[in-house]
């Protein structure tokens, strides 16, 4: 670490085992680190989440597809704790959440991430203004499925924008947790439904976000089949995380974990059918 980097997690912070793997895997290249997901809102029965980005990709074919399509997830040990680490470059996320048409970037984005490390002061800047960006355009985008009428309440507009955003993944997301997104953090939502969200939108606007999803599930397929080359058990991590969300409990034969590339797509069909995304 340089000397002009901040480490943020406090040093009796569970996480910051993690942190400093991932400070020691990616050095001198290290950007920022955020925690987003789940664990960030209390839960401890899942796996925390960092983002990680880069000023430039470390060698080796691991990251080469991260090249063509960020990000690269892999899962990495701390202490005694193991966390999913997305990684890309920096310029790749500016980009993507001021211009991607799908909202995988930009819908994850605007929702509260705080900062475990940061480069210097100028990379807080940049990392501010990607989550400005994001929130700006997922709430604008979501705004404009009203065609122009007046949004509804706030709690209303955000279920109907996080409906929208995960039925443009491969995710199934039950009603009362798409409503606990908003309750866990109502402060920052309402912030932010105050601050950008005016009537607006045309005929299309509904017709975008259509596209919006049916582009977003085949990047999410080709994500999936990314997976398999940088996670360790791709299968039973898909099972595992579509069952917290789903609820729906598969596991995938001893075949398929063995060669995923060949014989995972008949377990992702079965998961699929059972209801486990959509």
């Amino acid at each position: 670490m340089s000397e002009s980097a901040t480490a943020v997690a406090a040093a009796d912070d569970p996480l910051q085992p993690l942190l400093q793997a991932v400070i020691d895997r990616f050095g001198e290249s290290l950007d920022a680190v955020f925690l987003y997901g789940s664990w960030r809102r209390g839960r401890r029965d899942t796996l925390p989440d960092f983002y990680v980005l880069l000023d430039r990709y470390p060698p080796g074919a691991t990251f080469l597809p991260g090249k063509l399509l960020p990000p690269t997830v892999l899962v990495m040990r701390g202490g005694e704790l193991r966390a999913k680490v997305t990684v890309l470059r920096t310029d790749q996320l500016r980009r993507a959440v001021a211009s991607d048409f799908h909202p995988y970037f930009w819908a994850r984005f605007a929702q509260p991430a705080p900062l475990l490390f940061v480069r210097d002061a100028a990379s807080s800047r940049i990392c501010e203004a990607i989550q400005d960006t994001a929130a700006a355009r997922l709430t604008r985008i979501v705004a404009s499925w009203w065609q122009g009428q007046a949004v509804p309440a706030p709690e209303s507009f955000w279920q109907q924008g996080f409906t929208l955003t995960y039925a443009a993944e491969l995710r199934s997301e039950t009603a009362e947790r798409i409503a606990s997104l908003y309750r866990a953090d109502q402060a920052h939502y309402d912030a932010l439904y105050r601050r950008f969200s005016a009537p607006q939108g045309g005929s299309l606007s509904r017709l975008s976000w259509r596209l919006r999803q049916i582009t977003g599930k085949v990047l999410s397929a080709v994500r999936i089949v990314k997976a398999v080359f940088t996670f360790a058990e791709p299968l039973d991590y898909l099972a595992w995380k579509v069952g917290r969300q789903s609820g729906v409990a598969l596991e995938p034969s001893e075949r398929a974990r063995r060669w995923p590339l060949v014989f995972g797509w008949a377990f992702i069909w079965r998961l699929w059918r059972a209801g486990g995304f959509r």
